[in-house]
């Protein structure tokens, strides 16, 4: 695949993930990654649903266990993201907006206490991977 098309194809990759219209020719069973995109879809419907969990725990409308579950529900999501390897660059897209969600869409910073390059750079490829 030439690389304007790879990046033409991230790019409505990266749009339909977001609002979560990943049409099935992209996420189709004959795609290397067709588990990676069905779980990105299930991911971003679980997010939504976290963050509206959030927002009415935060107003008192449900209990905190609520809001709980919300969270589990997305990480059960994130933790299937983990298992499997990503065969794409839209599969390593998945990947990268699993870790995102983890951040709390935040730009990534993997260092913590030592600041090195290898958390650099992993950050710095995240970060690059999100906005492609």
């Amino acid at each position: 695949m030439e690389n304007h098309t790879r990046r033409t194809l991230l790019g409505a990759l990266g749009s339909a993930i977001a609002s979560s219209a990943l049409t099935p020719a992209v996420a189709s069973a004959g795609h290397p990654d067709a588990e990676l995109l069905r779980l990105a879809l299930a991911l971003e419907k679980a997010w939504a649903a976290q963050r509206n969990a959030d927002a009415q725990y935060s107003t008192g409308l449900i209990p905190g266990e609520d809001a709980d579950k919300s969270y589990e529900a997305t990480m059960a999501v994130v933790a299937e993201i983990e298992r499997w390897p990503a065969h794409t660059l839209e599969g390593v897209h998945v990947k990268a907006r699993a870790v995102s969600w983890i951040y709390g869409g935040d730009k990534i910073d993997l260092v913590c206490d030592h600041d090195t390059t290898d958390k650099r750079l992993a950050s710095s490829i995240i970060n690059d991977l999100l906005k492609i």
